[in-house]
C-alpha cells in the first residue's frame, strides 16, 4: 500500500490525477487508520496534540471499549486491535515465520539419522507442507478480517 502510494503521488499529478499534499494524506490516513477503541480517539482528533494524548492516556483509567457500538465486550476489542493494519501484518507475518519453522524443525527430528542422500526429500517435503500450512493459515486471517465490524 505504502509503495503504490507513493509512487501514485509521483506519476498522478503528471497526469493530472490528484495532487501531491492529497496523496500523502491518502498515505498517512492507509498505513495508520483510527484505532477505533475510546481510550485512544484522542490520538485521532484533529484538536489534540500526540503529547496531550500521550499524557491523557496515561492520567486516566484505560477504556478498552470500541466506538461503534454502545455496548462491547473484551473480543470486540481484541478484533479491533488485532486487525488493526500494522499488528495485523506483524501478527500475520510472525505465525507465517513460525509456521515455517516449526515444520521445518519437526520434519528434521523426524528423521535424526538422515544421510546425505534424504535431504533432498526432507527438505521437499518440509517446504510443501509448510506450504500449506501458511495457505489455511492465510485464510484463517482472512476469517478474522470477517469478524470487523
Amino acid at each position: 500500500t505504502a509503495i503504490a502510494l507513493v509512487l501514485g503521488g509521483m506519476v498522478g499529478p503528471l497526469y493530472g490525477i490528484g495532487t501531491t499534499p492529497q496523496f500523502q494524506r491518502d498515505l498517512s490516513s492507509s498505513l495508520w487508520p483510527v484505532l477505533r477503541i475510546k481510550s485512544f480517539e484522542q490520538f485521532w482528533s484533529n484538536d489534540n496534540e500526540s503529547m496531550s494524548g500521550i499524557s491523557q492516556l496515561i492520567s486516566s483509567p484505560l477504556d478498552l471499549s470500541v466506538t461503534y457500538k454502545t455496548t462491547s465486550s473484551l473480543l470486540d476489542s481484541f478484533i479491533e486491535v488485532l486487525t488493526y493494519p500494522p499488528v495485523y501484518h506483524l501478527v500475520k507475518s510472525k505465525a507465517f515465520i513460525f509456521i515455517i519453522m516449526s515444520v521445518a524443525e519437526a520434519v528434521a527430528r523426524v528423521r535424526p539419522n538422515l544421510t546425505p542422500r534424504g535431504v533432498p526429500s526432507v527438505i521437499t517435503f518440509s517446504v510443501v507442507s509448510a506450504g500449506l500450512l501458511v495457505i489455511v493459515a492465510d485464510w484463517l486471517f482472512s476469517q478474522l478480517w470477517l469478524l470487523r465490524q
